[in-house]
C-alpha cells in the first residue's frame, strides 16, 4: 500500500509541473506582447514582471542590463565634442580662446610640498617608473652586452604627455625644487624630495618586492635627479618649442597663414593676439601691442632653437626679432605652455613699453603709431 501511495504521489507532481510549463493558451496575444522587463521608475535597476498582478522584483546586479552599462561605461568610446561653433554663445566662444579660463578648469590637484589646492596647471606633475623585471642572460657568445639596467624606481616629470601611472603634484616654481634639492652627505644628507612619492608609489613598489609597506620608508629607495630644476626647464622649453613649430605650421584665417607669424606693419586687433614673442635684443626697444602678453624667449631658448623657429615662420635672419601668437581655440596648448615656462623661471609675462604709453589696451590701429593723447 505504501509503495502505491508513493508512485501516485510521483505521477501527481509529474502532471502538475507539465500543466504550469504549459504556455496560456485562453490568451495568446496577451503572452506575445506581455514584456518580462521594465526599467524602475527612478531608471536606476530594472525590475522582473510577475504573473496575476504580483509586484516586480529587481533584477541580480550582474544580468540588470541598467547596472551593466553603467559597470562598462568608463570603457566605452566618448563622442566627439561640438566642433560648431555657431552653436556656442558669444561669451562661450571667448572662453574657448581664454588660456586662463582653461587653466583655471584643469582639475584641482594638491602641491605636496605648500599642501595648496591648485589647479593642475599650475604644478608639476611626477611618476614613478619602476625598473624592468630583470630577464636571464644570453648564453650566446656573439650577443652584444647588455647596458646597466638601474635596479631602484626613478622620479620623472610628467611634462607634454599623459600617464596611468600614480602621480604627484609640486608647485610649478623653479624655487620649489631648489627647496627639495637634496642637500648634505652621509648622515647629515637631507632629502626632502622625498615628499614626492606618494603612498600609491610606494605600494606598488612594495608588491614589487613583496614586502609590507608599513615597514618601508616612503623615498629611501627612489631615485631623484640632483638637477632636477635643470631638468624640468629642459623638458619645459622642449614642450613649448614643439608648440611652437606646430602653431608655425597651422593655417589661421582665408588667407592660410600660420598661427605663429611675423609682426607684420599692418592694423592689427588686439583682441585676435594671444601673445608677442621676443627673439632678439632689438626687439625690446620694438613698440608692441599694449594688454597682450609678452614673452622674451632669448633668454630661455638656445640661439640654434631659435633659428629654426625663423626658419619655421618664413623669416628673414637678423630681421625680425618679433613673432605674434595668434590667439585661437588652436593655439591655447601653446598659450598655456608659455605661461607655464616663464611662470616656472619668475619672469612671466610683460607688457613692453607700457611705461610709454597709455596702460589701457588699444581697440585697433597701425603698429608703431603713437598716441596723441597725454
Amino acid at each position: 500500500m505504501q509503495h502505491v501511495t508513493r508512485r501516485y504521489s510521483s505521477r501527481l507532481s509529474t502532471y502538475k509541473t507539465r500543466r504550469l510549463a504549459l504556455p496560456n493558451t485562453d490568451h495568446p496575444e496577451e503572452t506575445a506582447t506581455l514584456p518580462s522587463t521594465t526599467p524602475s521608475e527612478d531608471g536606476s535597476h530594472t525590475l522582473r514582471l510577475r504573473k496575476h498582478g504580483n509586484k516586480a522584483l529587481p533584477l541580480p546586479s550582474l544580468f540588470d542590463p541598467i547596472k551593466v552599462a553603467a559597470r562598462e561605461k568608463h570603457k566605452a568610446s566618448k563622442s566627439p565634442a561640438d566642433s560648431d561653433v555657431s552653436n556656442l554663445t558669444p561669451f562661450q566662444q571667448e572662453l574657448q580662446s581664454n588660456p586662463y579660463a582653461h587653466a583655471l578648469a584643469t582639475p584641482t590637484r594638491q602641491c605636496v610640498l605648500t599642501r595648496a589646492r591648485l589647479p593642475e596647471h599650475f604644478l608639476i606633475p611626477f611618476i614613478s617608473n619602476q625598473p624592468p623585471i630583470p630577464k636571464p642572460e644570453s648564453q650566446t657568445p656573439s650577443s652584444p652586452p647588455q647596458q646597466p639596467q638601474p635596479t631602484q624606481p626613478t622620479l620623472q616629470p610628467r611634462i607634454g604627455f599623459r600617464s596611468p601611472k600614480p602621480s604627484s603634484y609640486i608647485l610649478a616654481r623653479a624655487a620649489a625644487f631648489k627647496h627639495i634639492a637634496p642637500t648634505g652627505t652621509g648622515k647629515r644628507k637631507k632629502d626632502k624630495w622625498a615628499v614626492l612619492v606618494n603612498q600609491r608609489m610606494s605600494r606598488a613598489w612594495a608588491q614589487r618586492k613583496g614586502v609590507d609597506q608599513r615597514k618601508r620608508d616612503e623615498g629611501k629607495d627612489w631615485i631623484y635627479d640632483a638637477d632636477m630644476e635643470a631638468v624640468v626647464m629642459e623638458k619645459l622649453v622642449t614642450d613649448v618649442l614643439k608648440k611652437l613649430a606646430w602653431c608655425a605650421a597651422a593655417t589661421h584665417g582665408e588667407d592660410g597663414s600660420g598661427s605663429l607669424v611675423g609682426f607684420m606693419e599692418q592694423v592689427i586687433y588686439e583682441q585676435e593676439v594671444g601673445a608677442v614673442l621676443l627673439l632678439g635684443e632689438d626687439g625690446v626697444n620694438k613698440d608692441v601691442l599694449g594688454g597682450v602678453p609678452t614673452y622674451d624667449l632669448k633668454e630661455a631658448v638656445d640661439e640654434e632653437s631659435l633659428v629654426a623657429l625663423r626658419v619655421a615662420c618664413g623669416l628673414e635672419e637678423d630681421k625680425e626679432d618679433i613673432l605674434v601668437l595668434w590667439k585661437s581655440p588652436k593655439t591655447v596648448p601653446t598659450l598655456l605652455a608659455l605661461e607655464l615656462l616663464f611662470g616656472f623661471t619668475g619672469a612671466g609675462s610683460a607688457v613692453v613699453g607700457t611705461e610709454e604709453r597709455e596702460t589701457a589696451p588699444r581697440k585697433g590701429g597701425m603698429v608703431g603709431e603713437e598716441n596723441s593723447t597725454p
